[in-house]
Parts: structure tokens; C-alpha cells; sequence
């Protein structure tokens, strides 16, 4: 099962660290926690479903932008099964510049679009607000609220336990000097929920 899981998320094995990137920017950071949100995970499965024939194996996303924006401040849906270095199309965007719909090309590329049924100087006031604030972003390193060195831990431990491994076996793994095992993967594994879900809503 756990093999199974590994192939339909894309999710390393959570033994090997050299499976785990260790430098890694803010925006990137954020995917990798986000694409391991059970809730991304389900509406993606749903969304996947609403898709064009064909939009999964060109793009790599399927669109349900209003709920998915308000809830993960995206507005489109990457598979959750692709890495943050996979992605070609992926979009990290704030709710409060309205409803734009961008997807980046390339690392320092992103694409606005227009609801031409609408006033077209609002929407360019907001593309500017946006663009600007996305152009602060490329490539900016992890918040200083991180300790970037735990993050792959972290993240480490979230795949551990969803691939079925017990605490015990995680800290033998992961933290082999722990006086209190179970304890300190519990500990652990907490906090890296807590990471992703601070991610997800958008506070790191």
C-alpha cells in the first residue's frame, strides 16, 4: 500500500534523505507542504474530473479557481503527484488582488489574465499590485518564522507517517539520539502538520 501511495502522490521514500532537497526557496517550500495536504489532495482528485480531455497531460492541473483561491491561495490546481522543481505551470497568488488567473512559464515568468466582460482599469490596477508583489517573491528565500535546516525533516516525517511507518521507527530513523523516541516523532510530526497547514492558509 505504502508503494502504491508513493507512485499516486509522487512522494520520495521517506528513508532515504538524499531523496530530499535541501535548499529550496520560500515559493517552493510552500508547494512541497501544500501538495501534501489531504484537503488539495481530494479537491484535486474532484477537480481532475471537471477537466477538458487532455488539460492533466498538457498543463498538469485542473482549474476550480474561486474555491481553491480562498482556501490555498491558488489559482489553478498543480498535481499534488509533482514536485515543485516538476512544475511547469504552477501559481502561489494572493486572493486580495482579485481574481487573476497566472501561471508561471518559467521561473521568473507569469501570465495575467482578463475578464473582458468587465472594466478593464480595475483589473490593470490589480494586475500592477499583483505583478509587483510577485516580482518581491521570485526567488526569495524562507521566511525567517522557518528554520529552513528542519524543513526537510519535516517533511521527512509527514511522508513517514503516511507511508505507514510508526513513531518508534521514525525516530530510530530520523532522530537516533532521542532519549524519548516516540515521543519526539509525535512531537515532530505535529509540527510539521502544523507547517503545512500554516502554508496552506497562507501565514508562512
Amino acid at each position: 500500500m505504502s508503494e502504491l501511495l508513493r507512485q499516486k502522490w509522487g512522494l520520495p521514500n521517506w528513508e532515504d534523505p538524499a531523496a530530499y532537497q535541501l535548499q529550496r526557496t520560500q515559493r517552493e517550500w510552500r508547494w512541497e507542504f501544500i501538495r501534501r495536504h489531504p484537503e488539495l489532495r481530494s479537491e484535486w482528485e474532484r477537480a481532475e474530473k471537471e477537466t477538458l480531455a487532455g488539460t492533466k497531460e498538457t498543463y498538469g492541473f485542473a482549474a476550480d479557481f474561486k474555491k481553491l483561491r480562498r482556501r490555498f491561495g491558488l489559482s489553478v490546481i498543480p498535481d499534488p503527484a509533482r514536485e515543485c522543481s516538476d512544475i511547469v505551470l504552477l501559481s502561489l497568488s494572493h486572493p486580495r488582488y482579485g481574481y487573476v488567473l497566472d501561471y508561471g512559464q518559467a521561473p521568473a515568468a507569469t501570465m495575467v489574465g482578463f475578464d473582458l466582460s468587465l472594466p478593464l482599469a480595475p483589473q490593470l490596477k490589480k494586475a500592477k499590485q499583483y505583478l509587483t508583489a510577485i516580482q518581491r517573491e521570485v526567488g526569495k528565500p524562507p521566511s525567517p518564522k522557518l528554520n529552513s535546516r528542519q524543513l526537510p525533516s519535516l517533511l521527512r516525517v509527514l511522508d513517514a507517517v503516511e507511508q505507514g511507518a510508526g513513531f518508534p521507527e521514525i525516530a530510530r530513523t530520523l532522530w537516533p539520539r532521542a532519549t524519548s523516541p516516540r515521543q519526539t516523532a509525535q512531537e515532530k510530526h505535529k509540527a510539521a502538520v502544523r507547517v503545512r497547514d500554516q502554508f496552506a492558509k497562507g501565514l508562512l
